[in-house]
């Protein structure tokens, strides 16, 4: 059988499209990935390591690798020490304008 070059991202698109509970699940993990991403950018530019992140918000230096690498969802208390940590704040949570 020869090989088929496959669109991955149409096929991922086709497959959300039939799925809708597929759908929300993708949209909600692109959410967390994006706010991870962002937040290790700014440790990053801090020019704070893992370790001393973890010693500043008083969590295992393991969860913050977890936490980064998208290992597991974060229990809420470690994600708002670490975003304390960075001297960052969460300040708005809007509606979703669908609902």
């Amino acid at each position: 059988m020869p090989f088929v070059k496959v669109d991955i991202e149409k096929e991922i698109n086709k497959q959300l499209e039939k799925n809708e509970k597929l759908r929300v699940c993708f949209e909600a993990a692109k959410r967390e990935y994006e706010l991870i991403k962002q937040l290790v950018g700014i440790r990053k530019r801090k020019g704070i390591t893992q370790k001393e992140l973890a010693e500043m918000a008083d969590i295992p230096q393991q969860t913050i690798s977890r936490m980064e690498t998208m290992g597991n969802s974060p229990a809420i208390t470690n994600f708002l020490k670490y975003v304390k940590a960075l001297g960052c704040e969460i300040r708005i949570i809007e509606p979703d304008p669908k609902e």
